[in-house]
């Protein structure tokens, strides 16, 4: 979990880096191609980051209420 959270941290610093320098060139006519495609992976690999740490509770709980045998 902890390091889903640092990693979902490190996507959005990345992300919010990446829009920074996308308003810096701006003044463009149109916005290049490949950094609009980084900013899609980018927002892509966060939605999937926070399915995940939504998800990761309610696993946690399950294997709380059903330990396995070592």
């Amino acid at each position: 979990m902890s390091a889903l959270s640092q990693r979902l941290v490190k996507l959005e610093q990345r992300l919010a880096a990446l829009e920074l320098q996308l308003d810096r060139v701006a003044a463009e006519p149109e916005p290049d191609p490949d950094d609009l495609l980084r900013l899609d992976r980018v927002a892509s690999l966060l939605a999937d980051c926070r399915s995940l740490l939504e998800e990761e509770p309610s696993a946690a709980q399950h294997e709380d209420e059903h330990p396995q045998a070592a």
